[in-house]
């Protein structure tokens, strides 16, 4: 018996770090079972809408004025996982938007996050940070990384873990097995937000013209296919949605000689430009330590430069910043300060421009506190969302600055932690001030996602 225990405390370090990871799983429960944002039903409606086609005969006309934008294998997964609900619902022992079913809808992007860090653990052994269990601590309390899978309940993390585990799997090849490609492409066809970052590993690896081609066309090879049996109707129902996401990536530019330039597209190709012209040793190790720099640096580009982008995708970002801090961790407390801010000002600008998303009061409206009423402690005046309390307190001027500090922090952690060269920050912490700087961190993180169930809490009530 003592043997299992003794295994199972190995589990992330969780014997020597058991009660951070308890004060974690208290907001991570809370979170899954008190808050939501209602986007995530509409996935998985389509998700049993798919079964529903699928066993009546009708699937080639699951995007015919259905409503659904994604490519089909999002609405297959869902499928899937929904098929449990489908099954009690049409047996009639379950109502569909009822709380157990809300819930288990919510499992599938938990699973997906729970799925994102045992391969972040793998990353981390791979290139050997030491203390794995701080750095997946780090990754799974990063409001970068616990919004997106607890709150918002977004299913770009299943994107991310295919995504993390093709470039895994990359990492310990030389050339592309057709198993990693497939994985890759499986991921861009969750969505295409992680096509970015597989080019970036592409233009590392390969250095030969006619096989990067190869290598993009084979990522799109799956998103093809689901493509396929719906031709014009896929493409009628999802245009609007297909041009708004390229109008993100085009918006914000620059006046020049030959018209407005992209700052994105700009900084994008040049990372492209430096990703191709930097050769990587084959080790894991030295793999990751350039890689992630260039990933960050995309994802960075992307939130600061891309009109609007969507809160959820941050998730996208979290594992690669996370990289970089784990692979120089004798500047660790410059990088956790510059990270925890970066991360504050992101989430508080995107609940500012968002804010039907992040800290509303119908958060609370769909799960088991969804009949508790607001105190409403004015009777003239109700809070909606967290954005009015910025506007009121006259703190919605300082938005600008705000967005400054957090260009400070992208920059200031890309500069501090690039893999070429010598470094500009000659500071060192000892071992004992780590050791320090690592309590503090988590204490921090908790006290950040005590912070933001609490502003929940305030703005549902009030």
């Amino acid at each position: 018996m003592s043997f299992f225990k003794t295994r199972f405390a190995n589990i992330a370090g969780f014997q020597k770090e058991k009660y951070w990871w308890l004060g974690y799983a208290g907001f991570l429960a809370a979170a899954f079972l008190v808050l939501l944002y209602a986007d995530l039903q509409i996935t998985s409606d389509h998700g049993m809408l798919f079964l529903d086609m699928l066993f009546s005969g009708d699937i080639l006309q699951f995007y015919n004025g259905t409503g659904a934008a994604y490519l089909l294998p999002v609405y297959i997964i869902f499928a899937i996982w929904m098929l449990p609900v489908w099954l009690l619902c049409r047996l009639g022992l379950a109502v569909p938007g009822s709380i157990g079913c809300l819930l288990w809808s919510k499992g599938l992007p938990l699973l997906g996050g729970i799925a994102c860090l045992w391969i972040f653990r793998k990353i981390l052994r791979a290139i050997r940070t030491g203390d794995e269990e701080f750095w997946c601590f780090l990754m799974a309390s990063s409001l970068l990384f616990f919004l997106p899978v607890c709150v918002t309940v977004q299913y770009d993390v299943l994107e991310l873990f295919f995504g993390l585990l093709g470039i895994y799997m990359a990492s310990r090849e030389e050339r592309f097995s057709w198993r990693t490609l497939l994985v890759l492409s499986l991921s861009v066809s969750l969505k295409l937000l992680m096509i970015f970052p597989i080019i970036l590993m592409i233009l590392l690896k390969e250095k030969r013209f006619l096989h990067i081609i190869l290598d993009f066309c084979s990522l799109m090879l799956v998103s093809i296919i689901s493509v396929l049996p719906y031709m014009g109707s896929f493409f009628s129902g999802t245009g609007t949605f297909s041009e708004g996401m390229l109008d993100k990536l085009l918006a914000v530019s620059l006046p020049t000689g030959v018209g407005n330039v992209s700052v994105f597209c700009l900084l994008f190709l040049a990372i492209c430009l430096a990703a191709y012209c930097t050769k990587v040793p084959e080790d894991p190790a030295e793999f990751f330590r350039v890689f992630s720099w260039f990933a960050a640096a995309h994802f960075l580009a992307f939130f600061l430069f891309a009109d609007l982008a969507h809160p959820h995708w941050v998730v996208l970002m979290a594992p690669f910043v996370i990289l970089l801090l784990a692979q120089n961790p004798q500047r660790l407390k410059l990088n956790l300060l510059l990270e925890i801010l970066l991360e504050l000002c992101l989430i508080l600008i995107h609940s500012w421009q968002f804010r039907w998303v992040y800290l509303t009061d119908s958060s609370f409206s769909y799960l088991l506190l969804k009949d508790v009423p607001s105190l409403h402690l004015h009777p003239d005046y109700s809070i909606e969302y967290f954005s009015q309390i910025i506007n009121g307190l006259g703190l919605d001027k300082l938005i600008p600055a705000v967005g400054a500090l957090l260009m400070v922090c992208a920059g200031g952690l890309l500069v501090l932690n690039h893999p070429f060269g010598r470094s500009l920050y000659t500071g060192w912490e000892t071992e004992e001030e780590l050791v320090s700087v690592r309590k503090t961190a988590r204490a921090v993180r908790l006290v950040i996602l005590g912070g933001y169930m609490a502003a929940a809490a305030a703005v549902a009530l009030l």
